[in-house]
This record gives C-alpha cells, structure tokens and sequence, in this order.
C-alpha cells in the first residue's frame, strides 16, 4: 500500500482505538445508588468529574519526578528525607496516569461502584468541614465503591476553572493552584488514589496504602486550635516539611506533633 494512504488509515485507526477505549470507561462507573434525587442531575455531574480526570490523566502519564527540582522539594519534600518512597511514589503518579484504557495490568473486569446515598453514614453534613467523598476498595457490591457526598456537587467546574485562569490577566490567580484544586474532577482523581488495584496495594502490589492526614491548626477568626483534611497544595508543603518514618500500621506518617494518627484498620 502506498504511504500516502498508510497514514491517514493509521490515524483513523488510533482516533478509533482512543474512542472505544474512552467508551469503555463509561461502562466502568457502575451502580449510582442514590444519585437519581434532589433535583440534582448528580449522575452527570459524576460522569462529567470522570471524563474530565481523563485529560489530567493523559498530562501526567509520562511524568517523571526530578526530586532535586524546586517543585518536587517544595511538595514532597527533600530527596534525602523520601528516597526509600521515590519508586512508590513515581509508581502510583504513573499507574494513575494509565489508568485511562492504556493500563494493561488493571483487573480485566475492573468497575468502580459509585453512589450517593451514604451508605456508610460517613458524610457527616453537620460537620464543620463535611466530607466530600469518600472511598473504600470492597464496597457493598464486593467491589471499589466511591460514594459522592453533597459538598462534591457545588464543586467547580475544572474546565471552567482552567479557562478562567488562561484568561485571566491576574497572574497571582492565574497560577495559584489553590483555584484548581477544589474540582470535581480532582477530588474524583482524589479518591481513585484510594483504590488498592490503583495504588498498587495488597492483592495487586507491595505499596503502602495512600491514606489522608488531619493536620491542627490555630485559627485566628476563633481564637481556637481546629483539625483540618490535609488536600491540596498549601497542605502538601506543610507536609514536605516534616520527616517520615513507618508506624506500625504500615502507613506512611509524617512525623509532625500537630498531625493526627491514621487509622488502624480500611477496607
């Protein structure tokens, strides 16, 4: 065959291999237990969150950490304090990345339960800080659940968000990623972190479990100390700024006397 026709039938053949392939991530979201209520179209919502975690997905693939860069001391901290974590942590940034059609190692049946119906009373919507989703690997369909608290449908938009900042001529908005960060398709890229087939946990790996921190805080507005969800940017300097050591939990702890324990026990 000639070469002028070669390529173009190769072109449409990988734009029809990204379109199945992307299709099929559709199928994988299973369930929506009590997302069909208030008004809200939150199966949406949570569709829109997944396909657009793609594209970060697709930014971060061939993404390899320079630990002696500025940005990975000032987010993860010294090289000298997380060089026994390096490969775990490059591992899970890459396995993520993959995830979207392009990882072969993923269960050839993996589906991800999600809801909206609190099944396990964890949303908490008194609280002072709700929660806005949260996740276990064996749900009650015996598979990865997500279950997407209120808080995460008022969330921003990402897109939105980014082409705010590329209009924006305010370039402390434009690059604090503060602005960013509080997206449905983050903290859906969020709580995927919590999956073992996606940190590469026990059955599917040797990794540590990625697990949340709490870090207290003085709060000048009451004049009192308060525990906050260690997410996103601010919070994750703060961290690189403490040393690791192993608990006997087998979780990762930053060794700060203001961050509370992890749990003991996940599902």
């Amino acid at each position: 065959m000639h070469l002028s026709y070669l390529s173009p039938l190769l072109f449409a053949a990988t734009v029809w291999s990204e379109i199945q392939s992307r299709a099929d991530l559709y199928t994988r979201l299973v369930g929506y237990d009590g997302c069909s209520c208030c008004g809200i179209d939150k199966i949406q919502a949570i569709k829109t969150a997944w396909q657009q975690s793609w594209d970060v997905m697709d930014v971060i693939r061939e993404l390899h950490i320079d630990w002696n860069e500025a940005a990975a001391l000032e987010f993860l901290g010294p090289p000298g304090f997380n060089v026994q974590y390096q490969a775990a942590i490059q591992g899970i940034i890459n396995n993520l990345g993959t995830m979207n059609g392009h990882w072969v190692e993923l269960p050839l049946d993996w589906a991800i339960n999600v809801r909206c119906d609190d099944w396990d009373h964890a949303c908490d919507p008194l609280s002072r800080n709700p929660t806005i989703a949260y996740t276990v690997s064996n749900g009650p369909r015996g598979i990865a659940t997500i279950n997407f608290c209120d808080p995460f449908f008022v969330q921003s938009d990402l897109f939105n968000q980014v082409l705010r900042g590329q209009q924006s001529g305010d370039y402390r908005w434009k690059y604090d990623m503060r602005h960013y960060e509080d997206t449905k398709a983050l903290t859906f890229l969020h709580e995927l972190l919590h999956i073992n087939w996606v940190y590469r946990g026990d059955p599917y790996g040797q990794n540590q479990r990625v697990v949340d921190f709490e870090v207290e805080f003085y709060d000048e507005a009451t004049s009192r100390y308060r525990w906050k969800d260690v997410y996103g940017a601010l919070y994750s300097k703060i961290l690189a700024r403490c040393t690791f050591k192993i608990m006997t939990d087998g979780s990762l702890y930053p060794q700060c006397p203001s961050l509370r324990r992890p749990p003991k026990t996940f599902r």
